[in-house]
């Protein structure tokens, strides 16, 4: 299980596969595992990078829930992009 931490968030994701990196982002009640049936097609095409956004799946957020607005689940995509250095 592979984690980083952006402020309040411990944020859970995922990295299969080679090449070009995609971050995928699930929708509402949802979490990592609804990529699961394509996971292996799409990583054997590109490095997929599937995340739980905050609030849902292995993502924990301490304290006072705040951040699950559009804008901070995009701050947390790219945080989660340059903490792999890409």
């Amino acid at each position: 299980m592979a984690f980083f931490t952006r402020g309040n968030a411990r944020i859970y994701f995922e990295d299969q596969g080679r090449g070009e990196p995609v971050i995928a982002v699930h929708g509402l009640i949802e979490n990592t595992r609804y990529w699961k049936p394509v996971t292996d097609i799409i990583s054997g095409r590109c490095r997929f990078i599937p995340m739980d956004m905050r609030g849902h799946g292995n993502t924990t957020v301490e304290g006072e829930p705040q951040g699950f607005d559009v804008q901070t689940v995009g701050e947390d995509i790219t945080a989660l992009a340059d903490n792999l250095g890409l």
